[in-house]
């Protein structure tokens, strides 16, 4: 118990109290042991307690801190009506850790204008876990430094008789106490405190693969840090410093990359025992196994958030192999370490260093290896003065090289329509009918037309009427032109095809019985043989593709069949298609297959001629600097 002067800051703005002396404290040993034989949460036994001391010492303001699962809870009692002084609450809390690190109970004496005041705090001890579970810390009013040294008495009786009571509960009850042992610090944070006393990352791996070379009597120990999914040999126990490309060393970091992408331990060894752990399958640690004259090997990964950070291996000699509990042992302890050396990672870099390690790595790395070096080399040469052939891949669908139109000849009832798109049909196959019975009816009128002037004309010439038997005459013969127009029609009402092909437009189903207009398009027939296609060049490649160019192409639907092109035809325009600019090329197609259908959709690959190649990989990225910066 310790009692000290605090001169800052002043009390001159906490009001004027009636002080108690300690010698009219009210006794609560009954009232604690009532409090401990209360059957609730250790935290709600405490702050009922907290409530009985602040009452008891009359206390401007209270702290109550306890450590439960490893985190510290508070409760602050603080009516800002008595205390208004935040320089005095950060006193209370920096008192508060001072008796809680140190176990001892504490007070601070603040001299005032009207009476003096004090901050006292004592720790709660867990005597079941023998450690700190927490503090009490409270600002009363004094009447000098005895009368502070003994409330703080006051209190620390009263903790310790609280402590004891519930030490005793928990005995007689059979309960374990509800508050983790914090004397000593978890294992991760001793970790962490061990990795500050080293230099760097490097430092930290050395002094852990020497530390657990010889407390698990190994010959040799070793870890690996992950960088990009593969594992990287940072300290070997024994060697001051690491060649990587030697054989001990690659085989280590292969035999840790097995175990980074198996996810758990792996050991491989020679013995007969039945109890030891299975050395079954992992070829890359056999292997390792026998390089070493069959000493025992075995590698542990470090996980933190279930994430693989790192990978520990160890050697031992082939007359000492691994006990299962001896791998159980080292993976617990190497797991502390991995919050530590996840912070030497991210700590020991600097921003421009990870920027220069990973650019070291990507560029010097494949030059490690004379062929490999040679490769890269031969590589680059090609990519900067090689050239290749340039065929830009454009979207084309299938079209017919000649669409017959079939119109309607003349204002008529649509009466039949057998045929629609799909249909295959022959060279002069009716396609269509127009209803000619008002034709027909009229072709008959006609006729009888004729025959009643042939008649009247007869009649004329005999009667030697020559001028009436003339007029009778013509009239004749324009009933026989009216009567072949109509005659004509009646042919022309079955519409038929002229050619072998397919419809590939139109349905006159649901207009049988509707008047069709003289010129209206009804179907559309394709020749069976004579397709082309119809290549969309994106406008940014357009001056590249020229009439002449060849090349071949691939429908979607049939992929593997590909068939040869020549460009005929490019439009000097360009047209908006889903959004783009592009310019319509035709191409006649090479030897033409019976799967090809009109409308078909498909890529077509451009023999534009030779490129270099660094242009190829690049021209897109440097056209679209050059129009964005006007370069």
């Amino acid at each position: 118990m310790a009692v000290q002067t605090h001169q800052q800051p002043n009390s001159s703005s906490l009001p004027p109290t009636v002080t108690r002396s300690s010698a009219e404290l009210p006794p609560i040993d009954a009232q604690i042991d009532r409090l401990a034989n209360i059957d609730q949460d250790f935290r709600e036994s405490y702050a009922q307690l907290f409530t009985l001391l602040r009452s008891n010492l009359d206390a401007l303001w209270g702290l109550l801190e306890i450590m439960v699962s490893g985190r510290t809870v508070s409760r602050e009692y603080n009516p800002r009506e008595k205390l208004d002084s935040e320089a005095l609450v950060d006193m209370a809390y920096a008192l508060s850790l001072e008796a809680q690190m140190d176990s001892v109970s504490r007070a601070k004496l603040i001299p005032g204008q009207s009476s003096n005041y004090a901050v006292i705090s004592c720790p709660i001890m867990d005597l079941d876990a023998r450690c700190v579970a927490g503090t009490i810390t409270l600002f009363v009013s004094v009447q000098g430094k005895d009368d502070a040294g003994e409330k703080l008495g006051y209190l620390e009786n009263a903790l310790t008789r609280f402590s004891q009571q519930m030490s005793t509960q928990s005995v007689a009850t059979g309960t374990a106490s509800q508050t983790p042992a914090t004397a000593e610090p978890p294992a991760e944070l001793t970790a962490i405190i061990k990795a500050t006393q080293c230099e760097d990352l490097r430092g930290l791996c050395f002094s852990l693969v020497n530390g657990y070379c010889q407390k698990f009597g190994c010959t040799k120990t070793s870890i690996g840090i992950v960088e990009n999914n593969r594992t990287r040999v940072y300290a070997i126990s024994g060697m001051d410093t690491l060649i990587e490309n030697s054989p001990a060393v690659i085989d280590i970091q292969q035999s840790q990359d097995e175990c980074l992408d198996y996810g758990s331990p792996i050991v491989v060894q020679k013995s007969d025992r039945i109890d030891l752990p299975p050395s079954d399958g992992f070829l890359i640690h056999q292997k390792w196994h026998q390089n070493t004259a069959a000493a025992a090997v075995a590698s542990v990964p470090i996980k933190v958030d279930g994430e693989i950070i790192a990978v520990f291996s160890l050697e031992r000699s082939v007359e000492n192999p691994f006990e299962a509990a001896e791998l159980a042992q080292v993976e617990k302890s190497i797991q502390t370490f991995g919050p530590a050396i996840t912070m030497m990672v991210k700590s020991s870099l600097s921003l421009r260093q990870i920027a220069k390690e990973k650019v070291k790595r990507l560029l010097l790395r494949p030059f490690e290896n004379r062929v490999t070096s040679l490769c890269v080399i031969a590589g680059l040469a090609f990519i900067i003065l090689g050239w290749l052939p340039y065929r830009p891949t454009i979207p084309c669908t299938i079209e017919p090289a000649n669409v017959n139109h079939v119109v309607a000849p003349f204002d008529g009832i649509l009466a039949s329509a057998p045929l629609f798109a799909g249909d295959e049909i022959k060279k002069g196959q009716v396609l269509l009918k127009l209803d000619t019975r008002e034709l027909e009816m009229e072709q008959q009128s006609v006729a009888a037309q004729i025959r009643a002037k042939e008649v009247a004309r007869n009649a004329a010439m005999a009667e030697r009427k020559k001028s009436e038997a003339s007029v009778l005459d013509a009239e004749v013969e324009a009933l026989r032109v009216e009567q072949s127009i109509v005659r004509k029609k009646i042919q022309l009402a079955s519409l038929r095809s002229r050619m072998d092909g397919t419809i590939i437009r139109g349905d006159m189903r649901e207009q049988l019985g509707q008047v069709v207009s003289k010129g209206t398009e009804l179907l559309q027939v394709a020749p069976t043989d004579g397709m082309k296609i119809q290549i969309k060049i994106p406008e940014s490649q357009a001056n590249l593709v020229k009439t002449g160019h060849e090349g071949y192409f691939a429908a979607s639907s049939n992929p593997s069949d590909r068939h040869r092109f020549k460009i005929t035809k490019i439009t000097p325009s360009t047209q908006l298609i889903n959004g783009s600019n592009v310019v319509m090329a035709e191409a006649e197609i090479s030897g033409q297959a019976d799967w090809m259908r009109s409308g078909m959709s498909g890529y077509a690959k451009v023999r534009t001629g030779w490129q270099p190649v660094w242009w190829i990989l690049g021209h897109r990225v440097f056209e679209g600097l050059k129009l964005r910066f006007w370069l």
